[in-house]
């Protein structure tokens, strides 16, 4: 609630009961065309589709590849199981990279037919592409995380933006400031960067002689905001000090410079974010719960790349042009393996790699899969448990097939985190599954 008694919230928003129930979906995440990211067709149960050059699924124009035959691959639906079949293709069809014939897809399995490539996801039946200048992304938790910036920006309400470590959570409070039409600055400030007595001065600035080697008074970060937007960034992990200097600028603007007795106003718009869950912070006493109830007005989630897979490969191509030029594309091989990746350093990290494939690629054409990209894209081999070999050096034995029914009905049918125990490729464990005459869909959790 702000002080006109007004409350502005979007968790209703995220959680609603009466929110459209999420279905598999089939979405377009690498093409030639850039215009035919994001273009999609939601799978109604008992659905049956056939994929080809020419099908009009998802949008007039999207499936016009040379490459694809008239009647390429039939797609399936029934209940949960996503099933494709390639229909005597020229070309082949490949999920994952390897070239199939008929496979039960999960969520997550990429569809490649001629030079395009399908993610198969859960995704709402309906939500409308928000293009956004500086947040990207063809998938409907970006879509709303765009409304929420459209719906925030033009209000005072202090936001919080929370979200993991290089999500981007800085460019959604700058995109909040850019909707404002304030025309002050925006100023960040790392809650945690400094050392305390620093911080303090580095945010509301100091008088002179307030401590040793302040020769001159100084403005701080509180007053370059003015008539514009301060970010509070990592706001989770400030002191108790600050925590409290921090609370009485959002319950009244005010604020007082190190070593003075002069209490100062500040009107510039409040936006904090963190990666730190506030609410456990509370509980846990290591954060203030009246601070808290000062943020807590309107929250902005950005949810992580692994959440939303959809959008890795349009992310990747933007950085691409914007570092090596409008020429540069992705290979398949590389498409596929950032697909795979979990990137637990979100979209810093997808750009990092983008940065080191055009490195080792020279920079022009299609971005090759190099062997360094490789091990670093790899998955992280967790510690096997005792139904299954651990991985040995060199080539992985292969389990039995009763201790790969009993490992995969223990995970749930998760087809991911099992290959990631045994250390090898999904697409070896579904060769594996198959010979070994195991459905994975059959050992799904409800």
């Amino acid at each position: 609630m702000t002080d006109d008694g007004a409350t502005y919230t979007d968790h209703q928003t995220e959680h609603d009961s009466d929110q459209p129930a999420e279905l598999p979906v089939l979405t377009v995440v690498h093409h030639a065309e850039l215009a035919y990211l994001g273009m999609r067709h939601v799978l109604r149960d008992g659905e049956s589709i056939v994929l080809g050059r020419g099908a009009p699924h998802f949008g007039a124009g999207v499936l016009d590849d040379s490459r694809m035959s008239r009647r390429h691959l039939e797609v399936r639906r029934s209940g949960q199981r996503v099933q494709v079949t390639d229909l005597g293709s020229h070309n082949g069809s490949f999920v994952n990279g390897e070239r199939i014939t008929d496979r039960m897809l999960a969520q997550g399995d990429a569809l490649a037919l001629g030079g395009v490539i399908l993610l198969l996801h859960q995704g709402p039946v309906f939500h409308e592409q928000s293009r956004h200048q500086t947040i990207v992304g063809v998938g409907a938790g970006v879509a709303r995380v765009i409304g929420q910036i459209g719906r925030a920006a033009p209000l005072e309400v202090t936001v919080l933006v929370q979200g993991e470590t290089g999500v981007g959570k800085e460019l959604v409070a700058r995109a909040l400031h850019d909707g404002s039409g304030r025309r002050g600055a925006f100023v960040p400030v790392n809650c945690g960067g400094l050392s305390e007595g620093v911080l303090h001065s580095e945010i509301f600035g100091h008088e002179r002689g307030a401590f040793s080697g302040a020769g001159a008074a100084r403005g701080g970060l509180v007053d370059a905001a003015r008539g514009g937007t301060l970010l509070l960034d990592e706001i989770g992990d400030a002191s108790p000090s600050l925590q409290a200097a921090l609370l009485r600028l959002l319950e009244g603007g005010e604020y007082r410079p190190v070593g003075s007795d002069q209490v100062l106003r500040s009107d510039a718009r409040i936006v904090a974010a963190t990666n730190v869950p506030l609410r456990d912070a509370v509980e846990q006493q290591r954060f203030r719960r009246d601070l808290h109830g000062r943020l807590d007005r309107f929250v902005i989630h950005v949810p992580p790349l692994r959440d939303r897979r959809e959008d890795i490969l349009p992310l990747a191509q933007l950085f691409a042009h914007q570092l090596g030029g409008a020429e540069v594309t992705l290979s398949r091989p590389l498409a596929l393996a950032l697909l795979a990746h979990d990137w637990p350093q979100n979209v810093r990290e997808l750009h990092a790699v983008v940065e080191q494939a055009l490195i080792e690629t020279g920079g022009t054409g299609a971005l090759r899969l190099t062997d360094a990209l490789e091990v670093r894209l790899k998955p992280s081999q967790q510690a096997a448990p005792a139904a299954v070999s651990p991985p040995r050096e060199g080539p992985t034995e292969r389990p039995t097939a009763d201790q790969l029914r009993a490992r995969l009905a223990a995970l749930g049918g998760n087809i991911k985190a099992l290959a990631s125990e045994l250390g090898i490729a999904r697409t070896t464990l579904y060769r594996w599954l198959r010979a070994a005459n195991i459905d994975p869909d059959s050992l799904r959790g409800p």
